[in-house]
């Protein structure tokens, strides 16, 4: 069968407020303006941000500029872009099964933006050249200059990963558009941008430019690749022109110099009992002073952080300038960015839907949530309908105060592993879920602009949201480690237990809906000195959970290493040893894995014949495996005699399963010296040997990006590391007492871990934890001391940041900036620079009509589940619950003759409570943002002007797309469409399907014009559970 690379072709992105951009590539097929996405096409959203009062040293950090902007005078912008990847049979990333392929969508990937840039360079005329406010003079800053370049960017992609020439290839189509849209000359820099992955497990894979990411796929996926880039532009490009280039149309508080005004604020609030330590014999080798830290939360660190950014109130504004700290009025919600550590793990790796899981979940419902809490106050105030009288905020900020109330219980009854607090859990979610479908009147925040609210990972390494633990085939608790010992224990019946147990998406929406609750609490600002709350939060506070929110201010600045953590030569820093509570200076190693690697997590169990806790010199199962080390170390390593001796010492305990570098490096050969000119791997290679390290200062706010997985103690020592280089840095009293004491984020400044970012090299352990060789030991690249060189990299760059005026602070960074600003010359940029796609990324030449008589975008059957009635006449009385427009209701049965005779029942948890309909379609991947929407699936319903409306797509939490071949060869291709109506969905409604096609006929012309079709399902009618004849089912 003749078969084809697929084109990456993305007809639109989620892009508000701007039009999105032409075609990047000479072979993109969708770029008429008619097949963009409609801007604002869902529906509104929004929240009332109601604050504390707060203290000027909550406000602004000791020793900061007094020129720096006051509350309110920042330039902040928000956005989002759509980086869905191919859905149609692409390996997914994270858990390296062969088999798990992508069928399907549950919730599209998206890239969310946040901008932020000092407002004093418009009042002084600074830089505006440069961000494209009114020039009034003409003295720009260098913007490369990280010490001080006043501008910062945050990307969270819904991806399991991120690697550099994601970013790189990003920037460079960032500066084509705010060209062409601005005729402006970028700000967005490799060091002022940052771009972060939420690790869900359940993203299509094959972007990766690191060989071992693309294994189980059989080579790379470019089409991934292209995804991600787009997404990450859009959002960019968008939020740029939120921050820079909004318009008094809009209805944006507005500055005299047309630029909208934002405040950025901080908050934290607790989160109880959604997540577990899953390597607790690990854990348990730290010290007890740092154990005893978390020991009442599962062994983890149950923090949410906030950075939130809203409108400016210009009062607040004057209030702030005169150093009055009580700031009260209401201001709508812009967006947020939440760190949570917690795995994107609760959907297993037997799922092959793409979704964002438990984060995605989490964005989704928040962002809901504080859209549909507009819902008209008079529909609200007069209807009989509980779902309608109630803000869509309220079923999470009941669930928060469960979580909340159960803190002080035993951890086996904490959070969500109490059943009561997980039914909680399902039906906020739901309820939530069903406040789009229950309302068609809603009123926007000012500009209709939606809210982006984003996830990001922090200290997540070790963190499972597997919260009731994990157990083997028999029931018996297990951790992976059994199968060492005892050749009967097989390492994949080992598997994690979510808070419900025997359904892994009902967990994953349990666990988002968690996380949704905590952010929507902490917006409300429930906390202590709150002046104005509404009924429904005004008995929740709880200052043990939740801590006054801070405005930031202050200057914004940013800072980056290249560090060759992983070449010949290695790099130093200082490794805490808990055995003498003392620090020895030692150096990184070149990269190996261990044998515990290919055991798995309890998340994800591995291979059989493996087992997590594997070190040298100790008998175990496993040993007999010990020969593979020479064939993984030969293909992956080149070389074939085995794993070096020096390598063994350098990584022991760990036994080497792979060692990526079989060169002289290690025995101190001609190659050590010299770590750049003479490295081994002169492109990117299995695995990364540079590593970008960075760290933002958003005022009192100091963000530290690890390109990797760190542990929960690994991190709190991180965040130790940058409160005590800033609180040095900037000459504070508390430098001292912080030395002898514990970290405490209670501080002047405050740290924030962004794990997973800029890149990714594997996980970063303690140096305790590393000797345990679990799997997040085995899969530490760099040895034992690898927190050290972290941590001193940590520390150069944050002395950077709090460096007063343009001075650099004195630091020993010479030794981990050998590779200057690149790792080496092109080594992640440019197609070149890419790997070669592999056997995924083709697909058929031309789409096969199957059944030859049906045409593309037709119904493939009858729609089928919900409850089958021979005829609706039993109905005829209940016109409201069925919702036909007041023009039919009178007429004869002819004129709904079209109908469903099946009745779909909201919130019906079983057939009945489903409707799907399967439509013929060409391959998903030839435009993964199909017109007008899109989208793939629309969910529509008939209003009481006979009009349809779109409330639903294939982004919506309650819908599922399923792909599968079909016809000869499998040239023909089906989507079926799922939707499972919220409880208190009534009316009639339609699924709608969009795609592209490239025909059979049209691919012997010779023509590479893809065809696009839409179809509409027949029909249906969704009744209320208790509609139905007897009161239910």
């Amino acid at each position: 069968m003749a078969t084809a690379t697929a084109a990456p072709t993305r007809c639109t992105a989620c892009v508000p407020r701007i039009e999105t951009r032409d075609a990047r590539r000479v072979d993109k097929k969708c770029t008429t303006s008619s097949h963009r996405r409609p801007i604002d096409r869902r529906p509104p959203r929004g929240l009332v941000l109601v604050y504390a009062t707060v203290s000027s040293e909550d406000g602004a950090a000791s020793g900061t500029d007094t020129t720096s902007p006051s509350p309110g005078h920042f330039r902040a912008g928000v956005a989002v872009g759509d980086c869905t990847g191919p859905i149609d049979g692409v390996g997914m990333m994270g858990y390296a099964r062969l088999g798990q392929t992508t069928n399907g969508l549950w919730q599209r990937q998206k890239a969310r933006a946040f901008v932020f840039s000092e407002a004093k360079e418009y009042e002084t005329g600074e830089v505006t050249a440069k961000y494209g406010g009114p020039q009034r003079e003409s003295s720009p800053i260098n913007l490369h200059t990280p010490s001080n370049n006043g501008l910062v960017a945050l990307v969270i992609v819904d991806c399991c990963m991120i690697f550099p020439d994601a970013k790189f290839a990003a920037l460079a189509l960032v500066r084509g558009e705010i060209k062409k849209k601005f005729n402006l000359e970028s700000p967005f820099t490799e060091t002022n941008v940052c771009v972060s992955a939420t690790h869900t497990h359940a993203g299509p894979g094959g972007y990766a430019p690191h060989s071992m990411y693309n294994v189980t796929l059989g080579g790379a996926v470019n089409q991934s690749f292209h995804a991600i880039v787009d997404g990450i532009a859009d959002a960019l490009v968008a939020a740029y022109a939120d921050a820079f280039h909004s318009s008094s149309e809009t209805g944006t508080d507005m500055n005299t110099r047309g630029t909208p005004l934002r405040v950025v604020s901080l908050a934290k609030v607790s989160l109880v009992g959604v997540a577990t330590n899953r390597s607790l014999k690990a854990f348990e080798k730290n010290p007890k002073h740092e154990r005893d830290l978390f020991t009442n939360t599962g062994n983890v660190d149950e923090t949410v952080h906030l950075l939130v950014v809203h409108d400016a109130d210009e009062s607040n504004s004057e209030d702030a300038e005169s150093n009055v700290s009580d700031v009260k009025k209401p201001s709508p919600i812009r967006g947020a960015a939440a760190w949570f550590a917690v795995h994107g793990t609760s959907l297993p790796s037997e799922n092959r839907l793409i979704s964002g899981d438990n984060k995605g979940v989490a964005s989704s419902l928040v962002e809901l949530a504080l859209g549909q809490s507009f819902t008209d106050p008079l529909l609200r105030a007069t209807s009989k309908d509980p779902l309608l009288r109630a803000s869509s905020v309220d079923p999470l900020l009941e669930l928060y105060q469960a979580l909340a109330d159960s803190e002080c219980l035993q951890v086996s009854d904490r959070g969500l592993r109490n059943a009561a607090i997980v039914a909680t859990a399902k039906s906020a979610a739901a309820r939530v879920m069903s406040s789009r479908f229950v309302s068609t009147t809603h009123v926007s925040q000012p500009g209709g602009r939606p809210v982006v609210i984003a996830f990001p990972q922090s200290a997540s390494g070790d963190v499972s949201p597997n919260v009731n633990g994990a157990f083997d085939e028999n029931g018996e608790a297990c951790d992976g480690s059994e199968s060492l010992f005892d050749r009967k224990k097989a390492v994949t019946s080992c598997r994690g237990k979510g808070p419900v147990e025997r359904d892994k998406p009902a967990s994953c929406l349990v666990t988002g809906a968690a996380q949704a609750a905590a952010v929507v609490f902490a917006l409300q600002g429930v906390t202590e000195g709150v002046t104005e709350v509404n009924d429904a939060t005004a008995t929740r506070s709880s200052p043990s959970t939740v801590t006054p929110p801070s405005i930031l201010s202050g200057p914004i600045k940013a800072a980056m290493r290249w560090v060759p953590i992983g070449r010949f030569g290695g790099v130093e820093g200082n490794t805490s040893r808990s055995s003498d509570s003392s620090e020895t200076t030692s150096t990184t190693s070149p990269p190996a894995l261990g044998y515990s690697f290919c055991a798995g997590t309890t998340d994800g169990p591995g291979q059989d014949g493996f087992g997590q806790g594997d070190v040298v010199n100790t008998e175990t199962a496993s040993n007999r495996w010990r020969f593979l080390s020479y064939v993984a170390t030969g293909l992956f390593g080149g070389r074939f005699g085995g794993v070096r001796e020096a390598a063994k010492q350098a990584h022991a305990p760990k036994p080497v399963f792979v060692s990526f570098c079989g060169g002289d490096g290690f025995s101190g050969g001609k190659d050590a010296s010299n770590t750049h000119t003479e490295a081994p791997n002169p492109r990117p290679g299995w695995v990364a040997v540079d590593v970008p390290v960075q760290a933002f200062r958003i005022g009192s706010l100091i963000i530290v990006s690890i390109p990797a997985e760190v542990t929960t103690v690994a991190g709190r020592r991180l965040a130790k590391v940058a409160l005590g280089a800033a609180l040095e840095g900037d000459g504070s009293d508390e430098a001292n007492e912080n030395k002898s004491k514990s970290y405490s984020n209670d501080a002047t400044y405050k740290v924030i871990i962004n794990g997973l970012a800029n890149g990714y090299s594997g996980y970063v352990t303690t140096f305790e934890e590393y000797q345990a060789q679990r799997y997040e030991g085995a899969s530490n690249l760099f040895g034992p001391n690898t927190l050290g060189a972290y941590e001193q990299t940590v520390k150069d760059l944050v002395r950077e940041l709090v460096a007063s005026g343009d001075a650099v602070a004195e630091t020993d960074a010479t030794r981990v900036t050998t590779l200057g600003e690149k790792p080496f010359p092109n080594a992640y940029e440019g197609q070149s620079a890419r790997p070669s796609n592999g056997p995924q990324a083709a697909i058929p030449l031309f789409d096969l009509r199957w059944p030859p008589w049906r045409n593309f975008g037709q119904c493939h059957g009858k729609i089928t589940g919900g409850v089958a009635k021979e005829s609706i006449d039993a109905f005829d009385d209940r016109e409201n619950s069925l919702a036909f427009s007041k023009k039919e209701s009178g007429t004869s049965r002819d004129s709904r003759k079209g109908l469903s005779t099946n009745l779909i029942v909201a919130g019906g948890r079983d057939e009945s409570g489903e409707v799907s309909v399967a439509f013929l379609t060409g391959r998903p991947r030839r435009c993964v943002a199909p017109p007008p929407n899109g989208t793939y699936l629309v969910v529509e319903k008939k209003m009481d002007d006979g009009a349809w409306r779109v409330v639903a797509d294939d982004d919506d939490l309650s819908t599922v797309v399923e792909w599968r071949q079909r016809g000869p060869f499998g040239l023909g291709n089906v989507l079926t469409l799922r939707w499972r109506p919220p409880m208190g969905t009534e009316g009639v409604f339609r699924l709608g399907v969009a795609g592209a096609a490239l025909g059979f006929k049209g691919w012997l012309r010779g023509s590479s014009t893809l065809d696009f079709f839409q179809g509409v399902s027949e029909p249906f009618v969704v009744v209320k559970d208790g509609e139905m004849e007897g009161g239910g089912l």
